[in-house]
């Protein structure tokens, strides 16, 4: 199965550093006003296997009281390292053709 979003173990990370359970992230991301969440969907989200909609990303930066930026893995935020994992990715592209 193709992973459908980037950010799922940082939100993973994020939780358990702050000692939370998905039941418990949940509830916060309901309280602060993010429609149809649900332990099962926090739970797809961390496994990587459902979308995040920007407003949702939103809503956990929020609730976990980081910057959007933080749920993005190091070699995105870095511009040597996205610059690199770019050029890679060009590489394998034109290998397989």
């Amino acid at each position: 199965m193709k992973a459908r979003n980037i950010i799922g173990p940082k939100v993973s990370w994020h939780r358990n550093r702050l000692g939370w359970s998905q039941d418990m992230l949940a509830a916060k991301l309901q309280i602060l006003g993010m429609e149809k969440i649900s332990r099962a969907k926090v739970s797809k989200i961390e496994a990587q296997i459902i979308w995040v909609s920007d407003g949702d990303l939103y809503y956990l930066a929020e609730v976990l009281n980081i910057g959007v930026d933080d749920l993005y893995p190091e070699s995105l935020r870095n511009p040597r390292m996205l610059a690199n994992n770019m050029q890679e990715l060009r590489e394998r592209r034109s290998v397989k053709k």
